[in-house]
């Protein structure tokens, strides 16, 4: 599924490593084209689990320009309690998903933007849409 014309994509850290770490393939490449379109939304999980990995004063100063002009997703209240309930739910039924995955759902959730992934964890989450380049 496409992303819509004006609604940005939430790129997950899984795809941003890809990003950085193997600018060649075909993922880094769909990554440049959002990027090119002003498609590209970040969030505060995605932000602090890309800057933990930071090996340098290069790396992070390329992390910088790069994440620093993207449209920033703020976290609420609500979105905590909705990841919450919904890891609860999930647990109920034998289910382990990490807290910043729940959170980052979430918020694609409650804003209608895709999440462009490669983390199987988002499966779990009903309703989440994924982007999928074409």
């Amino acid at each position: 599924m496409k992303a819509e014309k004006d609604t940005p994509v939430m790129v997950d850290t899984s795809v941003w490593v890809e990003f950085f770490n193997r600018p060649g393939n075909k993922i880094a490449h769909h990554v440049k084209i959002l990027l090119e379109r002003d498609k590209v939304c970040l969030a505060g999980v995605v932000l602090t689990e890309i800057l933990q990995g930071v090996k340098g004063p290069e790396e992070r100063k390329t992390l910088t320009e790069t994440l620093g002009i993207l449209p920033f997703i703020e976290t609420e209240r609500e979105d905590w309690i909705a990841a919450g309930w919904r890891l609860n739910e999930l647990r109920a039924k034998g289910v382990t998903v990490p807290v910043t995955d729940a959170i980052l759902a979430q918020l694609c959730l409650r804003h209608g933007i895709e999440i462009f992934t490669l983390d199987k964890h988002f499966d779990h989450f009903k309703g989440l849409r994924r982007y999928k380049p074409a």
